[in-house]
């Protein structure tokens, strides 16, 4: 929030006091305007826009509690009001309140208070505003839309239709109620149970949103086209209570496909154009659309005749379909191409790893009379922009499937010029990753963890690093993040947790001291892997003591999936490995969960460290994480420790471990057995 943006008015009769406000006001950042009485508090507000008054209640013109009830009445609640008043006048502050006003200070004025009212006045007011416009926009864009609107209740079991709503199936002069039944019993039996289906889908939280193309009978008993697509609201536990949407006429703008009932190229165009509207007014809202031909589909036709080859077009139409995600759009373009709508995608790195998708499932055999039949197909992916038209993205997406053709079966290709420069560097860095493991690019660095009792090492966590033939060095903050999206995290995560392993055990069989060895587990590896098994065949591959392994884990993957989690860290305790939370503090686990899981240690993020012995409120955090840990016998061990006045303070605190380069930077195997070797007390 940046306070010179936003304009304060002072209101006091007293100038002494008017003056040494506006003065904290200006050095803090903000505009600030003053006025020595009501009458002139009115005038200015005429004026000009303000944000924020601080008013003194009594003033001999026209009090304060008249001033709030004025500006009320003319302007709303778009400018905010804090109250000036003394400590012994509760009656004020409570009149004051109720006539409007959003907040008090009490004279003499605390100005270290003060700040911070304002600052959370203006902090709400802003978020405010950013829902009123996006309100206004939501209004101005359903006055102008052709779409009808429905609105149910799940508890009470009613559902609203909108007056287009009905308009839109010739129903304005029937009564409908307010009953579902209204509108699923004029839904097409065949397509009935996909939308309850989606709908239940989305209820249970498993899609972000319905979308679902249905035939809905009209008043004349004709069957039209309708997308149908609508969102839930939740509970504080977790349960929907409400679910709106809007209902989209697709009969007649696009005929659907004859062979195989999916949406025709006209409708796929207006469904592109609706995503790049969408795509204007939501901020990041980011979307893709893919060209799929069919490698040498005339040699299929040849062979096997028009007949079979349309089934086989069904087949294959079939299939693109199970690999959509919700709200997704399929559409046939011509003989042996489909086109592909992707909404929304999750990021621009995205589009590549799903058109792999596609690519894979559709290079499946094919069964067919009793035979196999291998197909591979060629894509071209565009990435959606707000700037181009419908008909534009597809004629691009088109023209990459070409390029993709000319490469040769099976090939992918983007169309260049509408990919961002970051796009293609992303995607450049995601093939370096890729190769990374094969050219031994990727190594193991490990920064010494000290007993701080002992002062002499205990353990070592054990820290990624990429040396890229491309880009030299590689900051794990760069490359991380991308392996997890593309889930190269998967087998990168398994070499690292078997390099640290064989690397312990391989020191611990040149006689060094025996310590743990740490390593950070990605939620992907949760998700996606059997942990527990994963971990076992590591162990038993490199022969390391489960003892002395450390498995860190995020407090945001502790608290996804809760009971599952529970019983993956289970299995792996009773293997005999260490579990630790890492960067503990900044994540959102709180004590009643942070008792279930079966852990041994948590760490406290640098972020608190660092300022231990300048920031109070750091210094208090710190004392009560460890205190906490103790009390539930975890240990706790400091990282970001940089300083002697952090290792003096955390030993106070009692912290069982530190890590940091106080004592050292990461290290190569080899500068980490050099320490082992050494073996220095680096306190006493």
């Amino acid at each position: 929030m940046d306070p010179q943006q936003y304009r304060l008015l002072v209101v006091d009769d007293f100038d002494l006091n008017r003056d040494l406000l506006m003065r904290r006001l200006r050095s803090y950042g903000y505009q600030a305007e003053e006025a020595d009485g009501g009458l002139a508090c009115l005038a200015q507000l005429e004026k000009g826009r303000f944000d924020l008054i601080l008013l003194d209640i009594m003033m001999p013109d026209m009090d304060g509690f008249e001033i709030v009830a004025k500006v009320r009445e003319r302007w709303g609640k778009d400018i905010m009001i804090i109250m000036v008043t003394a400590k012994d006048n509760s009656s004020d502050v409570v009149r004051a309140l109720d006539l409007g006003a959003d907040d008090y200070v009490t004279k003499p004025i605390d100005f270290a208070i003060a700040k911070a009212r304002i600052k959370n006045l203006l902090a709400r007011k802003e978020a405010e505003d950013a829902r009123h416009q996006s309100e206004e926009r939501l209004a101005l864009a359903l006055r102008g839309s052709e779409d009808g609107l429905w609105d149910w209740d799940l508890k009470l079991k009613t559902i609203y239709y909108s007056d287009q709503w009905k308009a839109m199936l010739g129903l304005q002069k029937v009564d409908l109620g307010n009953t579902l039944d209204a509108w699923f019993d004029r839904i097409h039996d065949d397509d009935l149970p996909r939308l309850r289906k989606q709908i239940q889908q989305h209820l249970n939280r498993e899609t972000e949103r319905l979308s679902c193309e249905i035939r809905i009978c009209n008043a004349a008993g004709e069957y039209l086209w309708m997308l149908c697509r609508g969102m839930a609201l939740f509970d504080a536990d977790g349960l929907p209570y409400r679910m709106a949407g809007w209902m989209s006429d697709t009969s007649g703008r696009g005929d659907h496909d004859v062979l195989t009932a999916l949406p025709g190229r006209s409708l796929f165009i207006e469904r592109i154009s609706a995503a790049a509207k969408r795509s204007q007014i939501q901020e990041n809202h980011l979307f893709a659309v893919y060209c799929v031909g069919i490698d040498r589909f005339r040699v299929v036709n040849e062979s096997l005749g028009h007949r079979q080859g349309d089934h086989i077009l069904q087949m294959f139409a079939r299939r693109l379909e199970g690999l959509l995600p919700p709200g997704c759009t399929l559409s046939r373009l011509g003989s042996d191409e489909f086109a592909i709508l992707v909404e929304p995608l999750a990021a621009a790195t995205a589009a590549k790893p799903f058109a792999d998708k596609i690519r894979t499932q559709l290079a499946r055999p094919f069964v067919f009379r009793e035979h196999e039949l291998h197909i591979t197909s060629g894509i071209g992916i565009v990435l959606g922009s707000p700037e181009l038209t419908g008909e534009d993205m597809l004629r691009r997406a088109h023209t990459a499937l070409d390029q993709a053709k000319l490469r040769g079966k099976n090939s992918i290709h983007f169309y260049q010029n509408s990919m961002s420069e970051s796009l293609m560097s992303e995607l450049k860095m995601e093939s370096e990753l890729r190769k990374a493991i094969e050219r031994d690019e990727l190594y193991v660095e490990y920064q010494p963890q000290i007993d701080s009792e002992t002062g002499r090492i205990i353990g070592a966590e054990a820290l990624l690093r990429w040396h890229s033939r491309e880009y030299g060095k590689m900051p794990p903050g760069r490359f991380i993040p991308l392996a997890e999206e593309t889930m190269l995290i998967l087998p990168i995560g398994e070499w690292v947790l078997e390099q640290a392993c064989a690397q312990n055990q391989a020191w611990v069989e040149m006689g060094l001291p025996a310590i743990r060895i740490a390593v950070n587990l990605s939620s992907r590896q949760f998700q996606d892997y059997d942990i527990v098994g994963l971990v076992k065949r590591v162990l038993d591959k490199t022969g390391l003591d489960p003892h002395k392994l450390d498995l860190e884990l995020t407090e945001s993957l502790l608290m996804d999936n809760v009971e599952e989690t529970i019983a993956q860290l289970e299995g792996l305790h009773d293997l005999g490995v260490q579990l630790s939370v890492d960067d503990f503090g900044t994540g959102y686990s709180s004590l009643a969960y942070l008792k279930r899981f079966p852990l041994d240690m948590l760490k406290i993020d640098r972020s608190f460290v660092t300022h231990i012995t300048s920031d109070k409120d750091d210094a208090s955090i710190c004392s009560a994480i460890i205190g906490m840990a103790h009390n539930l016998r975890m240990k706790v061990i400091a990282e970001g420790v940089e300083t002697e006045d952090h290792l003096v303070y955390l030993r106070s605190l009692t912290c069982d471990e530190l890590q940091g380069y106080l004592f050292s930077p990461p290290r190569d195997a080899a500068g980490m057995e050099l320490m082992l070797r050494e073996n220095k007390r680096w306190f006493e």
